[in-house]
Order: structure tokens, then sequence, then C-alpha cells
């Protein structure tokens, strides 16, 4: 990834679905860090001509709104179907990680962070030079898909099932946080570890491309 040296220490946030990642980078960012979402970069990427022309050959215009891709209308068919999802990913992930490894390469930050939910799933854990993995247990991700996105409990435990089990991600991960509870509690954790990270040294990683 260059001379180590210079460029940031590159640390991955990650999780299941529901489990807290958006509340952490918040956090952060709050804190003065530069993060960056790869959920961004990837709504970004489903609005060029090419990947749309794609995904409307492969799943036809009942996927637009507006004439747009409908986002909630493209997640229905590939979070129920394997090879759709498998589609999608081989269709735009390559762009996410170029626009990841050019924020890298052209940035003057000490620390950036990265939000990358699939991070295991995608095997880009080896990019970074440390990952945080939020976790939650099943019933309270339940609970907040069925609040935060209006879905029944079957295709919230399908949102989830989509995803690598937690227990492996607590395995791989540098630094694990628990947010079963208040956003308080997920808080002082954060505090307690804050000063740490301007102290962890580079790695040996690879580019994301």
């Amino acid at each position: 990834m260059g001379n180590k040296n210079k460029r940031a220490t590159l640390i991955a946030i990650t999780g299941g679905i529901a489990s807290g990642k958006s509340a952490v980078s918040a956090w952060l960012e709050k804190h003065g860090n530069k993060v960056i979402y790869s959920d961004k970069l990837g709504h970004e990427a489903l609005k060029m001509p090419k990947v749309e022309e794609q995904l409307i050959t492969k799943f036809g215009e009942e996927i637009l709104e507006d004439g747009k891709i409908s986002r909630q209308k493209l997640a229905k068919l590939v979070f129920s179907d394997p090879d759709n999802l498998l589609f999608l990913n081989n269709l735009t992930h390559p762009l996410i990680r170029k626009k990841m490894q050019d924020i890298a390469d052209n940035s003057d930050e000490d620390i950036l962070f990265y939000e990358i939910p699939l991070l295991y799933e995608n095997g880009l854990a080896d990019k970074f030079d440390y990952v945080i993995n939020v976790f939650s247990t099943e019933d309270v991700k339940i609970a907040r898909i069925k609040e935060r996105d209006g879905l029944d409990e079957e295709a919230a435990k399908l949102r989830i099932k989509a995803q690598l089990p937690d227990h492996i991600k607590l395995d791989r991960a540098d630094i694990n946080l628990l947010n079963n509870g208040s956003l308080e509690e997920l808080y002082r954790q954060l505090e307690n570890i804050r000063d740490y990270f301007i102290k962890l040294p580079k790695k040996e990683i690879e580019r994301l491309v």
C-alpha cells in the first residue's frame, strides 16, 4: 500500500446488520475523525449509467422507481436470492474498492476509518491495519431491523442470515464492542479506547485494488 510510514493508519468498522456501526462512526466523526462509508460509495455506484444499465438488463424495469434504481426494490431481490446478491456484489464492489483506495492514497489524515458492513464476507480484512467489530445479540438486531426498516421478523432474519455469523467476526476482529444497551454504554466503550487508536503501529497490508 505504498510507503507504510507515510500513509494513514487504516481502521475498518464492521459488524452485523443493526449492530450499531453507524453509531460508532457518528461518534468518531463527532470527535474529529474521518470516516468513509462503503454503503454511501455503493449508493453512488448504483447511479452510474453503466451500472444502472446492467442492473436493468438483469432484473428488468421492475427495480425502477421514477426512472431510477430503487434500493428497496433491489434489496428485496438480492437478499432473497444468493445468486442475485453475488451478481450485484461483482458489479459494484470493484468500483467501491477503487474509490476507497483513491481516498487512502490522497489523504493527509493520520487515521482513516472505513465503515464496511461486509468486510469479512468480501475478504477485505487484510486490507486494513485494524478491525473494530460492533455486535449485538440476534433478538436485539431483529427488534432494531423491524423498527428501523419496517420489516417483519422473517425478513429481518433473512437480512441477518445473509451475513457472516457474529462469532466468526468476534474471533477475527482486533477490537469488539458490545452494543446491546444504550448509546451511552456504547460511547463509554469508545471513550475508553479513543486515545489508543493513534498509538497503533501500522501493519504490512495489501492494497484494496
